[in-house]
């Protein structure tokens, strides 16, 4: 299941410019898909109570996971409500009709029937209820009968346009630059840049990825590029850092024990991650400086098998490493099929908001 990080970007971008072709028809198909909304041809659904949409312009690697996970817990700090809804990508059986991953108090499925982020805000967001379903109007319509909330928190939800939504939050990697960006299957772009101008708000992550000495101009360039397309929206930044760590069997419990991660600084680890940016683990690893021995890389929200896990082993063993480091997303589905042997442990990501004045009048709009 194992591809490296080069392997994965020349399958990404290479010969892109060939691709080009396949792009404009692309992006023709998702302007005509949203102009039938856009001009009444087909109608967006409505839930009783208010939405607030996190989603990308680009494919997958943004933070949108931990993100959610931070905004849920922040809105129930605050007195809130909250039901996440969310498509449960990759959960098996597909979702066609509303499924229950969490009543808010425990888990109502495995993670292959959730989806790995289903799952995980599910298990990081204690109290509250998550439900997947393809069609999120339909999994918004039975949560209220069960659980009723005072607002859903759509994920993942930016170019679903069956849903109406009051708030639309859009993350934006710093490691992309919008002028560069392309459409698929070029670039990563999933719509046009144009699609910022109906986002409330733009979150940039990952700015911690960038080599401190670029890191200001970058972020400059990006925020000049991104206001011309949402002169409206709020610009606001959030990074994130590994804090702890845990071992795998406790993936499942609702407050796992936790160790700082400097515990693990100067020991040997492999890696296993199925993430759409592996290449954003591996740097958070060496900021915590943990030496790394190798990468066992997955196709985004990939599964695991016993064979796969037993191979994770064999590799860790003759690489010499100490553990096994993995992420909470992968560890819902590891944790299924793990056994004994080497030490696998769990990294935990935490989300960080910039302090400014910005995600004030943000939340008021969510809470509004």
């Amino acid at each position: 299941m194992s591809a490296t990080i080069p392997e994965i970007e020349s399958e990404l971008m290479g010969a892109s410019w060939l691709r080009l072709p396949m792009s404009w028809i692309y992006a023709g198909g998702r302007r005509a898909h949203r102009g039938l909304y856009d001009l009444g041809f087909k109608r967006r659904s409505r839930l009783p109570k208010k939405v607030v949409c996190v989603g990308n312009l680009t494919v997958g690697g943004t933070g949108k996971t931990p993100f959610i996970i931070h905004l849920v817990n922040e809105l129930v700090r605050r007195g809130r409500r909250p039901v996440i809804l969310s498509r449960g990508y990759g959960a098996v059986p597909e979702a066609r009709q509303p499924r229950v991953v969490s009543d808010g108090d425990k888990p109502c499925c495995t993670a292959s029937e959730a989806g790995d982020e289903p799952m995980l805000m599910a298990l990081r967001c204690p109290g509250v209820p998550v439900v997947i379903g393809t069609s999120r109007y339909d999994a918004g319509l039975a949560a209220m009968d069960r659980f009723d909330p005072d607002l859903f928190v759509l994920d993942d939800g930016f170019q679903h346009e069956a849903l109406a939504r009051e708030v639309d939050l859009v993350l934006w990697d710093a490691r992309d630059v919008p002028s560069r960006s392309r459409q698929l299957p070029a670039g990563r772009l999933r719509e046009s840049l144009s699609a910022l101008g109906r986002a409330t708000a733009l979150i940039i992550t990952h700015a911690e990825y960038l080599p401190e000495a670029e890191r200001s101009v970058r972020l400059d360039q990006i925020r000049t590029e991104l206001k011309v397309h949402a002169p409206q929206a709020s610009i606001l930044e959030a990074e994130s850092k590994l804090d702890s760590y845990y071992p795998l069997g406790e993936i499942l419990d609702a407050s796992p024990i936790s160790c700082p991660i400097s515990e693990l600084a100067g020991r040997r680890a492999l890696l296993v991650s199925a993430l759409a940016r592996p290449d954003g683990f591996e740097a958070l690893v060496r900021r915590a400086r943990i030496e790394i021995t190798g990468h066992v890389i997955g196709r985004d929200h990939a599964e695991y098998g016993p064979s796969d896990v037993e191979d994770m082993r064999c590799q860790a063993k003759d690489a010499g490493a100490d553990f096994i480091l993995t992420t909470e997303k992968d560890a819902v589905k590891l944790a299924q099929v793990a056994g004994g042997g080497m030490p696998v442990f769990v990294a935990t990501l935490a989300m960080l908001w910039d302090q400014s004045p910005g995600w004030a009048l943000v939340m008021e709009k969510i809470l509004a």
